[in-house]
């Protein structure tokens, strides 16, 4: 069903779509050059290779290619001051995205480690952005080397900073500490602040640990999973999605905390705090999520999982185009637009970790590459914890088509 529905959409009209590869015949063979063409809307399509970071400034979309090797994207990229945009297949050293007034969408990426002669930013940095959906991304924190001294700080994977951000289906680590180079304090996981609005949803986080192998006595401070200050988070998931506070090898019973919380509303249910203790309310059952499933690369066999308590009704909502829609009685938005709604079905839940899937092929039609699919699960029968009073809206995901 889910491959039909795909298969009915047509291309972003008026778009235009430009091509970059390293090696070979393509418009660019950098992606900057690719954006410095492009206007608001096109569509950039990147080949396997290996390419210079780049800022983007427009709202554009960025894909790469699901054949031929990895697109690795060096050095520190950014996305400043658009509507919206996407970046789909990416390996990044490091992204800063700022002051994105619609939503934003990073999916099946990689961000970090990476290795600065300077400092060491967050692999992963976001302020004052509205909306931005994260993935099926792996995000890991860099780290600062000083070869001349010989000496290394840990970064942060993850910052948010007066933002919006759904993280879905992904993996974030902060940077270990070391006794041998200097600094043996391990980095935070995922550091949330300045009224900030979280969800993690079937994602694990893992703050820095200080684990020197062959230093007997190591006397680095252990890293939290999550820190949140003046936020709200909410964790979603089930019993595989861990978060799990950094450790100090040299005193096993050392280790921070999973969730920290200082003048924050956290809300956490079915995940595993593997190590540390985890601030905040659990509801007494645990609250469903939704996620993407399978395949990446066109004909592969994909899926969407909505996990749950057994026998929960949920509306599975899939629109053309990202939204932003407060609707009176629920706790968050629809990150969708309404207008564009093409699919609304009931769906009932079997398991927290057993998902009722719709199952579908991603389509092999190349016109199709760069669409994007929105979706939700809105659950009218589910109270929500965060906002006592109020209907459990599920956490926004996305189908993003490539080539």
């Amino acid at each position: 069903m889910l491959g039909m529905l795909l298969a009915l959409l047509a291309p972003v009209p008026l778009q235009t779509t430009w091509t970059v590869d390293d090696d070979g015949p393509a418009d660019f063979p950098t992606i900057q050059l690719a954006i410095d063409a492009a206007s608001d809307g096109d569509l950039v399509l990147i080949e396997a290779g290996k390419y210079g970071h780049f800022h983007l400034a427009k709202a554009l979309r960025l894909v790469g290619a699901t054949s031929g090797g990895p697109c690795v994207v060096d050095g520190g990229s950014s996305v400043s001051n658009v509507q919206d945009f996407a970046l789909v297949g990416l390996r990044l050293d490091r992204l800063f995205v700022l002051g994105v007034s619609g939503e934003g969408l990073l999916d099946d990426c990689k961000v970090g480690p990476y290795v600065s002669p300077v400092y060491a930013p967050p692999a992963l940095d976001v302020r004052d952005t509205s909306q931005l959906t994260v993935q099926r991304t792996a995000v890991v924190g860099g780290v600062f080397f000083d070869d001349l001294l010989y000496v290394d700080a840990p970064g942060v994977g993850a910052s948010v900073v007066a933002s919006g951000v759904a993280f879905v289906d992904c993996t974030i680590y902060g940077h270990g500490g070391s006794c041998i180079t200097g600094n043996s304090d391990g980095a935070v996981g995922l550091v949330i602040t300045d009224a900030s609005d979280v969800l993690l949803a079937a994602t694990s986080v893992v703050g820095g640990n200080c684990d020197t192998p062959g230093i007997p006595v190591c006397s680095g401070i252990p890293a939290n999973a999550v820190d949140v200050t003046d936020s709200t988070l909410v964790v979603r998931g089930d019993a595989g999605d861990k978060l799990s506070a950094g450790f100090n090898e040299s005193f096993p019973d050392m280790y921070a905390a999973a969730i920290q919380q200082f003048k924050s509303n956290v809300v956490w249910s079915g995940v595993t705090i593997a190590l540390g203790s985890a601030a905040g309310a659990q509801p007494a059952q645990a609250e469903p999520f939704a996620s993407v499933l399978g395949g990446k690369a066109p004909g592969d066999a994909a899926s969407i999982g909505i996990s749950g308590p057994p026998g929960t009704l949920g509306w599975l909502l899939l629109s053309g185009a990202p939204g932003d829609v407060g609707l009176p009685g629920w706790e968050a938005h629809l990150w969708l637009e309404p207008s564009q709604l093409f699919l609304s079905v009931p769906v009932v839940t079997t398991g927290q970790s057993t998902p009722v899937e719709l199952a579908g092929v991603l389509p092999p039609d190349p016109l199709l590459a760069g669409v994007i699919v929105r979706g939700q699960v809105a659950f009218p029968g589910v109270a929500s914890t965060v906002e006592p009073g109020t209907k459990l809206m599920g956490n926004p995901f996305a189908i993003a088509l490539r080539f």
